[in-house]
């Protein structure tokens, strides 16, 4: 068994040296996590994400997912998705 901690990332500025910690405390919530003023960042649920990668992992295609390769595709409907 084992238990996901809290994360914490240290950031350092390259001019002052100065470090910063940063907590990251939603480690355990489960589906999309929803963040920002006006609810636009948009984290998806890592099961979501693991699983897409597992999927990758197998089948290995040319291209990620949603991607084109006998025709065009739209950028910005592609990045309206991100």
């Amino acid at each position: 068994d084992f238990e996901i901690s809290d994360y914490s990332f240290i950031v350092v500025n390259k001019t002052t040296l100065q470090p910063l910690v940063w907590k990251y405390t939603d480690t355990k919530k489960y589906g999309e996590l929803i963040y920002g003023r006006n609810k636009q960042i948009i984290v998806r649920d890592p099961f979501t994400v693991g699983n897409e990668l597992q999927e990758y992992l197998n089948l290995k295609p040319l291209v990620p997912n949603g991607v084109n390769i006998e025709g065009s595709n739209d950028i910005v409907s592609h990045l309206e998705e991100m």
